[in-house]
């Protein structure tokens, strides 16, 4: 009949099913830190970064110059529709409060306007693409719920979100398939916030929910948002629903864990899954490579292959990933190796690029560039700073500016990677190079992203920005941060002002420093946690080396657990040491 054609025109109109791990780097190519894959999220699944990636996501080098399971995974959700869009700091998370009733309350939020119940569809530009399944649906002459439901899908899909919602809201009748359509919609596009408001709304309208999808797909939203208390009471939620049965929910809930930093709440749901299917078991593999835990997602990769699973592109992404963050080159290679030869699996660029980096990262740039130079595949702007960044890490100047010149060549388009060619024609000399990164930023209008942070304590959240104390706890904040370095300086510590690339006296310098987001985040977090819990920061940017040093002091003096998830990956600062091994 008419509607049921109009929905096949309107579902071969929306967009593909993204790739189980697509190769992209989060947030429009840079900096929402990871993402562990998962397909649940309904854009997929970290930056595959670190991706993403609030956190996008955040990359430095970014995700666009890492090559993350994080950072390819966050992109991957928001598709290309999200480039149009203006990246910005995550806004503070809705919170979920349960009540005596079935009903949830976000208690930041305002109460939804009434909805319209027209049956008449605004009128809307079609999106690309889609002008044919426009067209059919303005002609049928009756429209069922599972019509509307379709055309709301397709504008979702496509990133039309703000039309998606009118649309949705002249809905004569809004179900659960439609409010899943939107929400899902939402989430793949980025707006993990509105998501999270559209299912409080859904909530408040005492909308029954009897398929697990819109579970899955809110709870990637509080993944993309590391809301560890939101992301909880999802959980809650789920189980008080009957879902946790799901494998769909179980998938998300561990994505949502791993990216929130607590890889062992992750683990423990990981374990409860029933039947787990591949995204399953990468999920949770690329988990525990992301928070440095190398060996148990090897044992989990042995345990996945013993259970009759085939590994996929991206489980390698995760292993290799592995790899590279604990300094493992021969395991890497192996694995390498297995991909084609064990499996028959034709490596992807994605692939490539982390096997790229895992040799560069350990000091093998003449086997990395020769690698870039002979993959099947032409590098790419994640490739060439994957490249770039090792060889400025280990000091080798002469394949710095020739890699630098071929990414300059390619035309970088994130912020992270011409901040990073910038900074390498800096130290070499080359300041007619310099000159010419900074025509090209200016002439696409591409500025340094500033450095935040993001911190929850208990059910209050704070956003800090480099350089910016708060009024309201300025002074506690800045007389911690001042016996903080005091009683550093007596244990040895000696500012590394390497990263700071501004042309200031020693001193200021070091002031620079004592500004960085990530430090206030955690001033503010032992201020205002109970003694001994774990003190838990999103960064959008990499953590520079200073801060890396200091957030080892700050654990070892105040004997606190400090988890930062910063662009490219998770540090676990305990008793003096991260969990990175010094491979990040």
């Amino acid at each position: 009949n008419e509607n049921t054609a109009f929905q096949a025109y309107a579902y071969a109109c929306s967009p593909p099913p993204p790739p189980l791990y697509p190769p992209s780097a989060p947030r429009g190519g840079h900096r929402r830190p990871y993402a562990a894959p998962t397909r649940v999220s309904s854009r997929m699944a970290w930056r595959c970064t670190l991706p993403r990636r609030p956190f996008s996501s955040p990359p430095t080098p970014s995700a666009a110059s890492s090559p993350t399971p994080a950072g390819c995974s966050t992109k991957a959700r928001a598709g290309t529709s999200t480039s149009t869009r203006r990246s910005s700091p995550p806004s503070p998370t809705p919170t979920l409060l349960t009540s005596s009733s079935r009903s949830y309350v976000a208690c930041s939020l305002l109460t939804p306007s009434s909805p319209t119940t027209s049956s008449s569809p605004p009128s809307l530009a079609p999106p690309p693409g889609c002008e044919a399944s426009v067209l059919v649906f303005d002609s049928l002459s009756a429209k069922n719920s599972v019509v509307w439901t379709a055309l709301v899908s397709g504008y979702a899909s496509n990133g039309y979100t703000d039309e998606a919602l009118e649309l949705f809201r002249s809905m004569p009748g809004r179900g659960l398939f439609a409010w899943t359509a939107l929400v899902s919609g939402y989430v793949r596009a980025g707006e993990s916030v509105s998501a999270v408001e559209l299912f409080v709304e859904m909530r408040r309208d005492a909308v029954t929910i009897d398929d697990a999808f819109v579970l899955s797909a809110v709870t990637g939203g509080a993944a993309d948002l590391a809301a560890l208390v939101l992301g909880r009471q999802l959980h809650g939620l789920s189980m008080r629903l009957g879902f946790l049965s799901s494998m769909m929910v179980g998938n998300a809930l561990v994505d949502m864990y791993s990216k929130c930093s607590d890889i062992h709440s992750a683990r423990e749901v990981f374990e409860e899954i029933t039947v787990r299917d591949i995204i399953s078991w990468t999920t949770m593999i690329v988990g525990e490579a992301q928070h440095g835990r190398a060996g148990e997602a090897f044992a989990l990769y042995d345990r996945m292959i013993l259970a009759g699973v085939k590994p996929n592109e991206v489980t390698f992404v995760g292993l290799i990933y592995a790899c590279s963050h604990a300094g493992l080159v021969q395991k890497g290679r192996q694995l390498f190796d297995s991909v084609k030869r064990e499996y028959d699996i034709n490596p992807g660029l994605q692939l490539y690029t982390c096997y790229l980096d895992l040799l560069s990262r350990s000091g093998h740039l003449s086997e990395a560039e020769e690698l870039i130079t002979t993959m099947p595949y032409e590098p790419d702007e994640a490739a060439w700073g994957a490249l770039l960044s090792a060889c400025k890490k280990h000091n080798d100047a002469e394949m710095c500016v020739r890699v630098a010149d071929n990414l300059l060549e390619l035309g970088p388009k994130y912020p992270s990677t011409c901040v990073l060619l910038s900074n390498v024609y800096a130290v070499n000399g080359k300041w007619g190079s310099v000159s010419t990164v900074r025509k090209l930023m200016a002439n696409m209008k591409i500025n340094k992203e500033p450095g935040y942070s993001w911190v929850e304590v208990g059910r209050e959240s704070r956003l800090f920005h480099a350089g910016e104390v708060p009024v309201d706890m300025r002074e506690e904040i800045l007389v911690f941060l001042e016996e903080l370095v005091s009683e550093m300086r007596r244990r040895g510590y000696v500012p590394d002002t390497s990263s700071v690339m501004h042309d200031l006296e020693e001193h200021e310098k070091e002031h620079h420093l004592f500004l960085h987001s990530e430090r206030l985040a955690v001033a503010f977090g032992i201020l205002k946690s109970l003694p001994g819990s774990v003190i838990r920061v999103v960064k959008n940017l990499r953590v520079c080396g200073d801060c890396h040093t200091v957030m080892k002091l700050i654990s070892e003096i105040f004997q606190r657990k400090i988890i930062v998830r910063d662009a490219t990956r998770f540090h676990h600062f305990e008793g003096g040491k991260c969990s990175c091994g010094e491979f990040w």
